[in-house]
């Protein structure tokens, strides 16, 4: 995560006002984007879950998304509904046995932002997310089961876009994503940081 950190840090850096059209950051948009991921648990796991040799790795990959913004009447409030694509690969290990490891996600999601400037717009975003992962599950936690190999919840996250023109944007987001299937109380925490860029049509 921490090059894709330095790289948030250069693209905010350039992030300079310029003249662009109310328009931006709406109408129908196509992109892809470039994120480091890693996974976590929270409940009743089991010893070898709990184990102080439990190892996270955390994984790049991509991502293809796709969505419609809309302006709120002659504000600068921006509406964006989005679907989204990613790769995983994000894994867990204990003593090199595989405990999990993340295959893909899918996710619905509403952004709202806010035009600070004509090019510039921080946001918010929640998202209906299904993650799917190879588990152990005997290794994971001791008396649950797994109902097959997805989870699903609900995500949340933090960003900013930049409008490099009026059809071309770039961003920054990060985001947490809070997953459940299992019978118990074995919950899934996802967490990425990414770097992305939309064409508007």
């Amino acid at each position: 995560m921490k090059k894709i950190s330095i790289a948030a840090t250069v693209l905010l850096s350039c992030m300079a006002s310029g003249a662009m059209a109310q328009d931006t950051f709406t109408g129908f948009f196509m992109g892809g984007e470039v994120h480091h991921s890693k996974h976590g648990y929270e409940g009743t796991l089991s010893s070898t879950a709990k184990s102080e040799t439990q190892k996270k790795s955390g994984k790049i990959g991509f991502g293809l998304f796709g969505g419609y913004g809309f302006n709120f009447g002659d504000s600068n409030f921006v509406g964006q509904a989005e679907v989204k694509l990613r790769t995983g690969g994000s894994k867990i290990t204990s003593k090199n046995e595989l405990l999990s490891k993340e295959k893909f996600s899918f996710s619905v999601g509403y952004l709202q932002g806010y035009r600070i400037s004509n090019n510039f717009m921080p946001y918010l975003k929640v998202s209906l997310n299904s993650h799917f992962y190879d588990l152990n599950a005997k290794k994971i936690c001791d008396s649950c089961t797994i109902k097959g190999n997805s989870v699903v919840g609900i995500g949340a996250a933090v960003g900013v876009k930049y409008a490099v023109t009026d059809k071309f944007d770039v961003g920054v987001e990060y985001q947490k994503v809070f997953l459940r299937n299992i019978k118990g109380d074995i919950r899934f925490k996802p967490q990425s940081l990414s770097l992305s860029a939309s064409y508007y049509f």
